[in-house]
Formats: C-alpha cells, sequence, structure tokens
C-alpha cells in the first residue's frame, strides 16, 4: 500500500492474517517504519490520507482496484478495502454518526468535525445543533455551513463532515460549553475547545499596571492577579506552611475591566501564607500566585511578608552588596520582566573543559572555575573566554557568572 497528502508517496508491506478463514492484508500506518511529509500531521489532525494498493509480485506496477482512493481519518482510525471493490469501507464497534470534534475559532465562530457527512439546510438556521453551558446557558447558533464553502453564499454544496458553525453571541470562555444534536452521539454533546481562539482573546485584554501580587501595609494587604478567562477567583489564606491545602479563610475577589482580580484592605493578622483558587472553563485550580517574592517549600504557597521591610527574608549583607544585574553596572533601575534569561546545566557546561565527553561523571562547578579563574569575590575574571560548545555556536562572546545569593523556596539558596 501506498499513502501520501500531496506529493511523495511510501510504501508498507501488508502483514498477512487470517480470520474466520479468510486471509487479510493489514497495516498499521502509526507503526510505519517510514511515512511521506504530511502522513503523521494527518493522522493527528484527523485528516484526509490517499492511498493505492498494488498487486504485487510481477505485476507490482498494477493497481487493485484502479484509481487513487482516500481515507478520512475524522470518521475513524480503521478501515476496510476489499480487492476489486474501489469503495472503501470504515470499521467501527458503534456506526452511529457521532460528534467527533468542537473547536473555536474565535468567539463566534466555530470548527465542528462529524464522523459522516450532514446533509444541511439550504437557509441560514442552526440545523438542529445545540451550544449549552454547564450551567444551562445557550448561545443561539445563527447558521451551519459546509466549513470548505463558510465564506461563499452558495449553498449548494451543503453535505459535508467538516461544518462551519456561527454563533449568534460571543462565547463566555470562562464557562464550559458542549455542543449537541438529536441525531448525533453522545446525546450530551462534545465539550468545545476555544485553546486557540482564547489566545486571540487574551491579545485584546491588557493589563497594564504594575500592581500585580501582594500589596503589603502593617497588618492590611492587597491581592491582585491577572485571570483574563476565569469565571471567578478567589482569596485563599493559611496560618502556616505545615496545612497549605485547607485554608483557614477564603475571600471572593472581583473582576476589573482589564481581566485583573482583586481584593484590597485584607486583615492579614495571624495568616502567613496565601493562593488563588482560579476556575477557568469549569474546572477549579489552587495556585500559587506567580508574581510573589517568596513562597512557602516547593512553591506550594506564596507568603506574605514584604521582603524589602522584613529583615528575616533578607539574606545578610543584601542591602550593602546587592545591585540590579539589568541594569548598567547596578546604577539603573531596570523590571525584571524586562529580562531575558537563558538556562544552563553546570554539567553541559563543565564538559566544554574535558578532553572528551564523559557521560558517567557529573559536572561541577569548581570545574568550570577552575578553568576560567576567578578574581576573588565571586565572580569569573577577565581570563574568562567561550566556552566550547557554546562559542561554537556563536552564542557566546565571553563567559561571565556572578554567583548571587538569594532567597529561594526553601531559604537562603546559593
Amino acid at each position: 500500500m501506498y499513502t501520501w497528502i500531496t506529493d511523495g508517496d511510501s510504501a508498507g508491506s501488508f502483514q498477512e492474517i487470517t480470520s474466520d478463514g479468510m486471509k487479510l492484508g493489514y497495516v498499521n500506518l502509526s507503526q510505519a517504519d517510514v511515512l511521506p511529509e504530511g502522513v503523521p500531521e494527518a493522522l493527528a489532525n484527523q485528516d484526509k490520507i490517499n492511498f493505492i494498493v498494488r498487486n504485487g509480485g510481477n505485476d507490482w506496477k498494477g493497481k487493485d482496484p484502479d484509481g487513487d482512493r482516500t481515507f478520512d481519518t475524522s470518521k475513524c482510525k480503521c478501515y476496510l478495502s476489499i480487492s476489486g471493490d474501489s469503495s472503501v469501507y470504515f470499521v467501527m464497534d458503534d456506526l452511529s454518526p457521532s460528534l467527533a470534534a468542537a473547536n473555536m475559532e474565535s468567539k463566534t465562530e466555530m470548527k465542528l468535525v462529524l464522523s459522516n457527512e450532514f446533509a444541511l439546510e439550504g437557509s441560514a438556521s442552526d440545523n438542529g445543533f445545540v451550544l449549552k453551558a454547564t450551567d444551562g446557558t445557550e448561545i443561539p447558533i445563527s447558521d451551519v455551513k459546509n466549513y470548505a464553502y463558510k465564506s461563499e453564499d452558495d449553498r449548494s454544496k451543503n453535505f459535508s463532515s467538516t461544518l462551519y458553525v456561527k454563533l449568534a453571541d460571543d462565547m463566555d470562555y470562562s464557562k464550559e460549553w458542549y455542543i449537541s444534536h438529536p441525531k448525533f452521539v453522545p446525546s450530551s454533546g462534545i465539550k468545545v475547545s476555544f485553546a486557540n481562539a482564547s489566545k486571540d482573546s487574551i491579545m485584546e485584554i491588557v493589563y497594564e499596571g504594575n500592581d500585580l501580587g501582594l500589596t503589603l501595609n502593617g497588618t492590611k494587604a492587597s491581592f491582585k492577579t491577572w485571570a483574563p478567562l476565569a469565571s471567578s477567583v478567589d482569596l485563599l489564606l493559611f496560618t502556616d506552611a505545615a496545612n497549605l491545602e485547607t485554608p483557614a479563610a477564603v475571600k471572593p475577589m472581583t473582576k476589573g475591566s482589564k481581566g485583573e482580580w482583586s481584593i484590597a484592605d485584607v486583615d492579614v493578622t495571624g495568616y502567613k501564607y496565601y493562593k488563588f483558587r482560579i476556575t477557568n472553563g469549569g474546572v477549579t485550580n489552587d495556585v500559587c500566585d506567580i508574581y510573589a517574592k517568596a513562597a512557602s517549600p516547593d512553591s506550594v504557597a506564596a507568603q506574605i511578608v514584604d521582603i524589602n521591610a522584613d529583615d528575616s527574608a533578607k539574606p545578610t549583607g543584601w542591602v550593602d552588596t546587592y545591585v540590579n544585574p539589568y541594569g548598567s553596572n547596578g546604577t539603573v533601575a531596570k523590571r525584571y520582566t524586562d529580562a531575558v534569561i537563558y538556562e544552563m546545566h553546570i554539567t553541559d557546561w563543565s564538559q566544554a573543559f574535558r578532553p572528551s565527553i564523559e557521560k558517567d561523571k557529573p559536572g561541577t562547578f569548581k570545574e568550570i572555575t577552575d578553568a576560567l579563574g576567578t578574581n576573588g569575590s565571586g565572580e569569573l575574571g577577565q581570563r574568562s573566554r567561550p566556552a566550547g560548545r557554546q562559542a561554537q555556536s556563536g552564542q557566546a562572546g565571553h563567559a561571565r557568572l556572578r554567583i548571587c545569593q538569594g532567597q529561594g523556596p526553601h531559604g537562603t539558596r546559593t
């Protein structure tokens, strides 16, 4: 069997099996050694794949039957081709028409894939499809068309398994939505995905403030996080790190015009840590504040502390020796969010200073400092030079590294 999408092809030998006394040739495309360009993507995206069956033997140029054929992986993943028969049959445990996939392409446009072709009406209507959220909210469907001709007015090509669904109102991404039809299974409908559409929507909601996270003023605190797609956000307060699963207090937060959720003037006396409980798309998660300046072990919860005022949050000598590493010689203040940070694994870097790769020998930071030399202050000195493979790729001019000490999730870290 030869398969292809547009150009090129790939041959797969049949594996002979016997079923009910009949000999069958079996090919598993997902396990083929070599597949032509586009076929793996077609399998993953439920697209169509072209194929022919060669006669084999001395008549390998002949086709059985003559002509190119196609199987549609959006309907199912198992097909049957009978010698001498040009039809392609799909094999399923249940042949009931089914809803295969539903993906929002914008707040009012959906791509809906069915297991088989469906005859649409000749004028704009919902064609029997219903879109409903788990809370009972419904959005009227104003039109359903053949997806391939969604931009055309001609409705004569109205027999398709891939549909364009137009909504009468914007979809609220904070809810969990299902689309259903009385003639298709499951009867409860399939969940609508809006991952791609929500990315475009988020770009329309930009929060320009610099006050996300915790703002502490004595025993009072304000909390703010940006979650534009959330349907609800709660503040969870904890008294100590020993129990960060059950909050001591739960306080609802209010959504702003730019997707920010906030609560102000919270009395945090007796509370040491906090989380946000965020509900998005019908799913609720308790999460640590990504804008936290300090956190509990393993960053399970954010810590309620002002690291600039609380001496217990500062490593020894922090105020006297710290400079902003992203400014000019530490004199120009810059936002940390402007930084571009690359991760370098010590094991990989240290390999550059060995005559040969030693996979079974873990690298150490001392190997690097011994090779490059230090100026006695913990900073690699003027003898620093491009590091092996990093230099070969043109990514490094000089290897300069400052050893910094800071407050991490488990206390003071070097």
